[in-house]
């Protein structure tokens, strides 16, 4: 039966058998829906105590997980993740008038 043996470790490998190497920008690209702000957006934040919304933040990096937010003032890191439905776009002030 050794005569009939295939020797496979010479075989070539199958391009279609072959693992696709995948990225990090490929993953964030992927988790990314096109619906999320952009990073470097001006938002503002609704607060989990009162409900209200306070502003002074830019989008460093959105994901289907939240934002990854910046504090203006300072430029500080939020500490953890803004859920999406906790984060709108900056809305201009005093404008009621016009």
């Amino acid at each position: 039966m050794t005569d009939s043996a295939v020797d496979t470790s010479q075989r070539p490998v199958d391009a279609t058998m072959a693992p696709t190497p995948t990225t990090p920008s490929d993953a964030a690209a992927s988790e990314q829906p096109a619906d999320l702000l952009p990073e470097g957006a001006r938002v503002e934040v609704r607060s989990t105590l009162d409900q209200r919304w306070s502003g002074g933040f830019v989008v460093v990096s959105a994901s289907s997980a939240g934002y990854r937010l910046q504090r203006s003032s300072d430029e500080v890191l939020l500490p953890s993740i803004v859920p999406v439905q906790h984060v709108r776009r900056e809305r201009k002030r005093n404008t009621w008038w016009m």
